[in-house]
């Protein structure tokens, strides 16, 4: 995603757990991304935190923590998971709940 875009789901992440609101793996939640589209949260196995987490495993002084991946379908609602799903969409938005 564009950084803009990408801070804009963050911030929208930080609001609405703050307010209280808690999300689970599996849960598909809106008013993340413009236009309607929902998102749905998946867990990230923990072989992937080297990869993509080095600073959290510095900072929580080892990989003992949870992560979940918030993902988004195509601006034509598939998601990275389904059969219709290009290449390039699959490559941009890996999935992170099994191991590398």
């Amino acid at each position: 995603l564009k950084p803009e875009l990408s801070q804009t789901i963050i911030n929208e992440y930080c609001r609405r757990v703050r307010s209280g609101e808690r999300f689970s793996v599996g849960e598909r939640a809106s008013g993340f991304l413009g236009g309607g589209f929902d998102c749905q949260f998946g867990a990230v196995h923990p072989d992937h935190y080297p990869e993509h987490f080095g600073w959290d495993i510095w900072f929580y002084d080892g990989p003992d923590f949870r992560i979940m991946q918030l993902i988004f379908p195509t601006t034509a609602g598939v998601w990275p998971w389904d059969a219709e799903a290009d290449e390039w969409f699959r490559q941009r938005q890996p999935l992170l709940d099994t191991p590398p």
